[in-house]
């Protein structure tokens, strides 16, 4: 075999390695990215179901708080209190009294509340007098749990004198029951009724409601979470109070505060009062991301869910777009190099035919020419690998922010890659800085000794954009506590972005940046301020500063961590952060740090 076989075989071997590795390092960048990005999915889907979970316990709250606010507002209804105050079942006249108030509750005072279902005004002995439903005339009431709560005050002459300050102290909003009357699940909100002159006790007010009124204003609220969000509402005792979608069919009065929901989950919040976010598998032994609550009001337990393959589907369907992508750039690559291991053969063939000096003068030139065309067309090929790869990280970012990305077509997601590559580096660089802020080694050191390092570092780059620096720190500063290095990132950051303020203010001033230290001995701080003349920051924009991935700066620019970054450092050493800033003036930072205590 001559030397000439070996190189050739040996220069397709290494091409065929190169494709290889290039394979499997786009393989598991891929996997790492696509658990990443899942992850993150996972997480924003439990932020969503958590906000419906508060939406809806501040919805049921407020439901209750309302319609306490009615029951109130109609025990202290005059003509209500004359009519159990005349009231005499023996008296002639009894029938037309009793039209009366019927008709006072029916005209007046129902209308006030359309969620209203009836209103009964019961005597001291749980029998019904008034309504503004006449089939409720005459029964008796008393083994409710709506009027037996009330009537332990009718004796109470600590409470009953507590009323004419406070009346909101006797009111009673029950869980829900299934009412005889209404043939339905219901609501009751009942409290006292007293006399006008002395304040004793006349009889019950009840107003009841359907449950289907609260429910239904919760079901608006379950469309926003997609095809297959749902939410579960169970009482104290593990019977539904709602009916879930997909729920087998059935009749309604036969599921309702009947039917109990056999999910663990729910059984295990129920009996430890906890919250709970997790993937686990519904009624219908379909996985879902679930998130539930016991409401402290009423030990009613909340869950919402969503289904894993709707909560993951952009996810599914981005992973096919970018192993289509990659596919294919590895089928240009795979076309490249057996373009090149042709190309070489031929020429390979050619120098055959020479004489055999010559051939070997010329293999050593020959083979690095090879070698660099190889090197060089890797490189191309692999720069747009890198955005393809990169891209997939700015997508998830996007996500986490609870962006709707969609990819169109093919062409459209290329350009999105290239304009995304360099965007998609600086990211995935200020988070690798973020993550290590946690990891520093604290020590004690002077701030001014920080500033100092930190000027030197960037006074030349400074200097060279025309802009200025005024030093004006304090003289004998007591030593902090902390990662020297970490402080002095934070300085190099806000000096920088100060640097990027002042180049962009319109008014083209020369260029000034003003770092004082001094010590604050009331609040034994040491405090640092760096000002600048630049642009300055809008209001809204101020509010929103150090919100993680918020960026002012044009895309490509910045990435929006490094104020998140800062803020996250100085919290560390237990210092405070705070932004001074006016628009067209400038911007100034002011950082507080605890001084060290020293040992007596």
């Amino acid at each position: 075999m001559t030397k000439k076989a070996v190189s050739g075989g040996l220069n397709t071997r290494v091409y065929y390695l190169f494709i290889f590795i290039t394979f499997i390092f786009f393989l598991l960048t891929g996997v790492v990215v696509f658990a990443r990005t899942k992850a993150i999915i996972k997480n924003f889907i439990f932020n969503e179901l958590g906000y419906f979970i508060q939406n809806v316990d501040a919805r049921i709250d407020l439901f209750i708080e309302a319609k306490k606010g009615r029951a109130l507002d109609f025990c202290s209804d005059g003509i209500i209190k004359d009519g159990l105050t005349y009231y005499d079942p023996d008296d002639k006249d009894v029938d037309k009294l009793r039209q009366q108030i019927d008709d006072h509750l029916a005209k007046n005072k129902v209308v006030l509340d359309a969620q209203l279902e009836d209103t009964l005004i019961l005597n001291l002995k749980g029998k019904v007098i008034f309504s503004n439903n006449e089939r409720n005339i005459g029964k008796d009431k008393s083994r409710e749990e709506y009027f037996r709560q009330i009537s332990r005050y009718f004796k109470d002459q600590a409470v009953l004198k507590k009323l004419r300050r406070n009346p909101t102290s006797t009111v009673y909003a029950g869980d829900v029951y299934v009412s005889e009357d209404l043939n339905a699940p219901a609501l009751a909100v009942s409290n006292i009724i007293t006399a006008r002159a002395t304040g004793l006790p006349l009889g019950v007010l009840v107003n009841r409601y359907r449950l289907d009124v609260l429910i239904k204003s919760i079901e608006i609220r379950e469309a926003a979470m997609g095809n297959t969000g749902k939410f579960y509402l169970i009482n104290k005792d593990g019977l539904l109070l709602n009916i879930p979608k997909f729920f087998p069919s059935g009749k309604k009065e036969d599921i309702i505060l009947k039917e109990r929901i056999d999910i663990p989950v729910a059984i295990t919040i129920l009996e430890d009062s906890v919250k709970m976010l997790g993937v686990y598998r519904d009624f219908r032994a379909e996985p879902v991301l679930g998130a539930a609550m016991l409401m402290k009001r009423n030990n009613w337990l909340i869950i919402a869910e969503k289904d894993t393959r709707e909560a993951f589907a952009p996810l599914y369907s981005l992973t096919w777009q970018m192993i289509f992508i990659g596919l294919a750039a590895l089928t240009v690559i795979v076309v490249v190099f057996l373009f090149i291991i042709r190309l070489h053969k031929k020429v390979d063939e050619k120098n055959r035919e020479l004489e055999d000096s010559r051939n070997k003068m010329f293999q050593s030139g020959k083979l690095a020419a090879v070698g660099q065309l190889a090197s060089s067309v890797a490189h191309e090929i692999n720069n747009p690998l890198t955005g393809v790869l990169n891209n997939v990280q700015l997508i998830k970012m996007e996500m986490e922010m609870g962006a709707d990305f969609k990819v169109t077509d093919f062409k459209e997601q290329l350009d999105v890659i290239e304009e995304s590559a360099s965007r998609c580096v600086k990211i995935a660089r200020s988070l690798l800085d973020f993550s290590r802020a946690a990891k520093g080694t604290f020590q004690p050191f002077s701030l001014n000794e920080a500033v100092e390092k930190t000027i030197t570092l960037i006074g030349h780059e400074l200097k060279l954009r025309d802009v200025s620096v005024k030093k004006e720190l304090g003289e004998n500063l007591p030593r902090i506590q902390g990662d020297t290095q970490l402080i002095q990132q934070v300085i190099f950051d806000i000096v920088n972005n100060a640097r990027y303020a002042i180049e962009k203010n319109p008014k083209k001033e020369a260029g000034l940046i003003i770092l004082k230290t001094r010590y604050d001995m009331v609040k034994d701080l040491v405090l640092l301020s760096i000002s600048d003349n630049g642009t300055g920051i809008s209001p809204e924009n101020l509010e929103k500063l150090c919100t993680p991935f918020f960026t002012t700066k044009p895309v490509g620019e910045g990435t929006g961590l490094g104020l998140s970054f800062i803020q996250d450092i100085v919290k560390r050493h237990n210092g405070k952060v705070s932004v001074e800033s006016e628009l067209g003036k400038g911007t100034t930072f002011h950082i507080s740090f605890p001084v060290i205590k020293e040992n007596k």
